[in-house]
């Protein structure tokens, strides 16, 4: 399904390969003024529209270009969109539904997690994930994948705002999974940043923690575990708290109640941010 407000397309007689006669059909379209194409489980809109029907893909350009995950009414919390931008997304098509958006200048991934409706009282806030880059990102609908010096932010839902949980910087790549659901657009399921080089940065929020040269952050939302790992290339991270400044080759994190769980090879390196 596709709107605008101008259009122009290249048209041909026959099917390829066949005599001039025969059924019309598109070669090109060009689509102007708030154009939006629409599949049974992606919105993609922008201002500018390109189909080549050669290639089956449809080139979309705006300011940004988005494409935003459908979901009924009752499945997605009001205000919580899943969505993809960048100022060109490439999208690719089979029998109608959608392959991959892709942005080779990069661009900026929002997904959520809202809470369980069966959990009641005692469910966990609605979660919001957002990560950008300045290299390729891959969207496909259960999974999104960004690389170059890729920044993401996991904040939680708290008395009507959203309120910073973690923060990563200088990965090298990070994808999140997003499994397709039943009804309406995945739930955001794991988010793993990785470099090469140790270069990652993470947090958490105000007072917290802060970690340098980690490898591997791997978060897990269903349970709001978060693992900091190291590599053989770079064999330990370091984190500062308010009570020590110390080094580990793994730690996890508990996000949900605030502490680590698990550390591993830890080699303390001295005092915190409180001078103790």
């Amino acid at each position: 399904e596709l709107a605008c407000e101008a259009l122009d397309g290249l048209l041909a007689r026959g099917s390829p390969g066949a005599a001039a006669e025969g059924a019309t059909r598109i070669l090109s379209l060009e689509a102007r003024g708030g154009a939006w194409v629409k599949t049974e489980t992606e919105y993609a809109s922008g201002e500018r529209l390109s189909y080549d029907a050669e290639k089956g893909t449809v080139l979309l350009r705006g300011d940004p270009a988005r494409v935003t995950a459908r979901a009924r009414a009752a499945a997605s919390p009001r205000g919580l969109e899943d969505r993809c931008e960048s100022p060109e997304l490439l999208l690719s098509f089979r029998d109608g539904s959608l392959l991959e958006a892709r942005a080779e200048g990069g661009g900026l991934l929002v997904r959520h997690r809202a809470p369980e409706a069966s959990a009641g009282k005692d469910a966990v806030p609605a979660e919001r994930l957002q990560a950008r880059c300045s290299g390729p990102l891959s969207y496909r609908p259960g999974e999104t994948v960004l690389r170059g010096d890729v920044a993401l932010a996991r904040a939680a839902l708290k008395d009507g705002e959203f309120v910073e949980e973690e923060r990563v910087e200088g990965a090298d790549e990070v994808r999140v999974l997003h499994p397709p659901a039943a009804r309406g657009p995945g739930r955001l399921a794991r988010a793993v940043a990785t470099s090469a080089g140790g270069r990652i940065e993470a947090s958490s929020g105000p007072g917290g923690w802060r970690a340098s040269g980690v490898a591997r952050f791997d978060l897990d939302a269903s349970s709001g575990l978060v693992v900091l790992e190291s590599s053989r290339a770079a064999p330990r991270f370091r984190v500062e708290s308010r009570e020590a400044v110390q080094s580990y080759r793994r730690a996890v994190y508990d996000s949900r109640r605030g502490i680590f769980t698990e550390l591993v090879g830890a080699t303390i390196e001295g005092g915190g941010r409180d001078g103790r």
